[in-house]
């Protein structure tokens, strides 16, 4: 009996070592989009590992066909979260889906590529992550957030916001058996990064929105912070999770330090996570991106040099190269790339028409409520200049409907100075010329039409901002830009 058995036992041998050599790596994406008259064309992003939303990192490209039916496979050897970008065919804005992709996965959805529209038909494995997702995502984000600060009431704000946290954080106890430790950990991360926004722009869209505002609870908000940075060794790869870690490391920098030891500060507080090699690169690269749109190119260069050192094969290399080369074009006492407009009343604008003036730009929509919280703090500033002719306050709205900026600029007539709009949102004139990938943004121009400061202060900086713009007006020896 035993010696009959060996040859059987070798067979499955040799059966299990196939199916272990035939392992597999990748994931089958599919489904339709309908309500188009044309075919779609998609960008495959590997959006975890992106160092910027402006700065995608493309996989793949794919059309859809006459039926607004599409398929296309990706390596996911290693969980990983994509997201799929298509030019609306109206011109109007783009179409984005998320997924979060394993090995093995075969999901199809259907679509009608309109914002928050839900998916439909859902099958196949992996296909029920969308649901959750967009179920996870409803509690303290997206339509979420406001249905919590339209409560206006302090009190009853924060109680929904820590009634929702609860439900939060019981759905992902719920679901956290049925799925794979990677997916739930994406999901963990997601929540971390959400509660830290949530705490830490909650007084701005209160301002904003002209609701009573309050102080958000600083321990509350620090805990926030700590659990953020303590799960960042397994949440990296989540992108808005490395957005939030990166702007939260940012944030900690002492403002009073040269842009050096900021720099050092920056690098230094990255390696105190630990994080693996990847990850790290990620962070570092972040950094060195946020220092290259704060105008601090020289500054930045030791820092991109001993990065190529340390990682002469990395993926970020070109990227970080042609970043350098492009914000030094923008950097201050270069020539201001002139860029078009239109006025209220339909006439054109260029910046060049402005040459001989000092201009404070504020780079805003409609739609931004970190943008609008600034406007009460810019009148102050205007005040102080109100006698001085040699310096113009400019307006650049994005909104892509004109229709609705100009209603704002009616219901609020004590928004005064010159107001210019170039529709497109982050694909307006203005936003690809001067490299804008997030707004409220403010530059100063000086009389000789060079870029004085291309992230100058804000007006709730108060007098920092007004001794930056002495300084343009040749008012001051020196102040930092």
């Amino acid at each position: 009996m035993i010696k009959k058995s060996v040859p059987l036992l070798l067979l499955m041998t040799i059966l299990a070592s196939s199916c272990q050599e035939k392992k597999i790596t990748t994931a089958l994406i599919s489904g339709k989009y309908s309500g188009f008259d044309t075919t779609l064309t998609f960008l495959v992003r590997d959006h975890g590992s992106e160092l910027n939303f402006s700065i995608p990192l493309y996989i793949d490209t794919i059309t859809t066909s006459a039926d607004g039916l599409f398929l296309f496979t990706v390596d996911a050897s290693t969980p990983r979260e994509l997201l799929l970008e298509a030019k609306s065919p109206d011109g109007k804005g783009k179409i984005y889906q998320s997924l979060f992709v394993e090995a093995g996965d075969s999901i199809y959805y259907e679509s009608d590529g309109k914002y928050r529209s839900p998916l439909r038909n859902l099958r196949g494995q992996g296909s029920n992550k969308l649901t959750v997702m967009d179920s996870a995502g409803s509690f303290i984000s997206g339509l979420g957030f406001f249905k919590i600060i339209e409560k206006k009431d302090s009190a009853l704000v924060l109680a929904d916001f820590h009634e929702r946290l609860k439900k939060y954080d019981a759905y992902l106890d719920s679901i956290k058996p049925l799925f794979s430790e990677a997916f739930t950990d994406h999901l963990k991360a997601s929540k971390l990064q959400e509660t830290a926004y949530f705490l830490q722009i909650l007084t701005s869209y209160l301002n904003a929105y002209g609701y009573p505002s309050f102080e958000v609870d600083t321990v509350e908000r620090d805990k926030a912070y700590q659990a953020l940075s303590s799960f960042s060794v397994k949440g990296y790869r989540n992108f808005d999770f490395g957005e939030q870690l990166y702007q939260l490391l940012m944030s900690n920098l002492p403002k009073t330090d040269s842009v050096s030891k900021r720099i050092d500060s920056y690098i230094t507080q990255v390696d105190s996570l630990h994080l693996p090699e990847e990850a790290r690169q990620i962070m570092v690269g972040k950094g060195i991106l946020s220092f290259l749109r704060r105008g601090k190119v020289r500054e930045i260069e030791p820092t991109l040099k001993a990065f190529h050192a340390q990682y002469p094969s990395s993926r970020y290399k070109q990227t970080l190269d042609s970043q350098f080369e492009e914000w030094g074009a923008l950097s201050a006492g270069k020539p201001a790339p002139d860029f078009a407009a239109t006025h209220s009343d339909g006439s054109p604008f260029k910046l060049s028409d402005l040459k001989g003036k000092v201009v404070y730009i504020d780079i805003w929509a409609t739609w931004c409520g970190p943008c609008r919280a600034e406007f009460p703090y810019t009148k102050d500033i205007k005040k102080h200049y109100q006698k001085n002719n040699d310096i113009v306050f400019l307006y650049v709205s994005v909104d892509e409907e004109k229709e609705t900026w100009l209603k704002y600029l009616k219901e609020n007539p004590d928004f005064t100075g010159m107001q210019v709009n170039d529709p497109g949102n982050f694909d307006s004139a203005i936003a690809k010329t001067y490299k804008v990938n997030g707004i409220p943004r403010y530059m100063i121009i000086d009389r000789d039409g060079k870029i004085f400061s291309n992230d100058a202060k804000r007006p709730s900086s108060g007098k920092e901002l007004i001794a930056q713009l002495d300084q343009a007006l040749g008012y001051q020896a020196y102040v930092k830009r």
